[in-house]
């Protein structure tokens, strides 16, 4: 999808192994994604005050 995404337009991509959040039971990973989103929120956050400083 990433490849894709960057051979129709000029993009930035953040990709997200998701190999370890994803294994254990449903209700342990399904609360991992609140975490994950938070942790990807603060890096875009974080890019973004470098970016336009």
């Amino acid at each position: 999808m990433r490849d894709e995404l960057l051979k129709a337009e000029d993009l930035n991509v953040i990709v997200v192994d998701w190999a370890g959040g994803s294994l254990p039971l449903y209700t342990q990973a399904t609360a991992n994604t609140r975490l994950v989103g938070l942790e990807i929120a603060h890096l875009i956050n974080y890019l973004l005050i470098k970016h336009f400083r």
